[in-house]
């Protein structure tokens, strides 16, 4: 993996910056709420964040902090919401920029392109939901993050070094399970962008001991794995799954 210098992602992020403008800022100010973002807004404005933390508790417990928090910072103002999400989408694209680079150096025309249509992809079918599509793009970013710092506990060289970048990949890593259980697939992107960081290093230094290296390089986001489904499954009580299983069939 080649550095990232500052010149390498500050031209490719003004391009992401203004396609985003282009894409998402026109009609900005004639956007409203839709959608599920009408119940969590009224119950927010209405019955207090604590409501939001409280309505998401039966499945997705960080969810409802999260929208708490949002909600705590943007109120029930409407542009607020719309650039927030505008600014999301953007920092997100970016994130995704950065990632590709790691893995595919020699690629930087591609790796902007596959982030520009993230940014703008499903585009304006998606653009209104603010209150809903900020956490999801949230949860996104710290699953791209979580991946980025496993590529770099890789190449760095100093145990210092390593300990951070894991530590800061386990984190962010159990956040994003924890707002979206269901980003879970995330993981098998982590693992493929490893073996094939190392498959290219193989090329250029083969290594006799390359799989218990490997091994011992997924140890970490394996027990990162297990811990979160073991407590998802044997230890979380997901309410909203009992009131389904226990409703009449027709109500269902």
């Amino acid at each position: 993996m080649e550095r990232i210098t500052r010149k390498e992602l500050f031209y490719p992020s003004l391009i992401i910056i203004g396609i985003a403008a282009i894409a998402y800022l026109p009609f900005i100010t004639q956007l409203g709420f839709y959608r599920d973002d009408w119940y969590q807004i009224w119950a927010g404005t209405t019955q207090g964040s604590y409501t939001l933390i409280k309505m998401f508790s039966i499945d997705r417990p960080a969810l409802g902090i999260l929208y708490a928090l949002t909600h705590k910072l943007l109120g029930s103002n409407l542009i607020f919401w719309q650039l927030f999400a505008f600014f999301t989408r953007v920092i997100v694209s970016i994130d995704l920029y950065w990632l590709l680079q790691l893995v595919w150096p020699e690629q930087k025309k591609p790796c902007l392109i596959i982030s520009s249509l993230f940014l703008i992809y499903p585009g304006y079918l998606e653009q209104p939901f603010a209150d809903t599509s900020i956490n999801l793009f949230i949860a996104y970013g710290l699953s791209l993050f979580s991946i980025m710092m496993s590529l770099y506990a890789n190449k760095a060289r100093k145990t210092i070094h390593q300990i951070l970048f894991i530590t800061l990949a386990i984190i962010t890593g159990f956040l994003y399970l924890l707002i979206f259980e269901y980003l879970i697939g995330m993981e098998i992107v982590r693992i493929s962008l490893i073996f094939l960081i190392d498959q290219k290093n193989q090329k250029i230094k083969k290594d006799p001991d390359r799989v218990p290296r490997i091994i011992k390089q997924l140890i970490p986001y394996a027990a990162l794995l297990l811990i979160f489904i073991v407590w998802r499954l044997f230890f979380f009580k997901n309410t909203k799954c009992l009131r389904t299983k226990n409703l009449p069939l027709r109500d269902k």
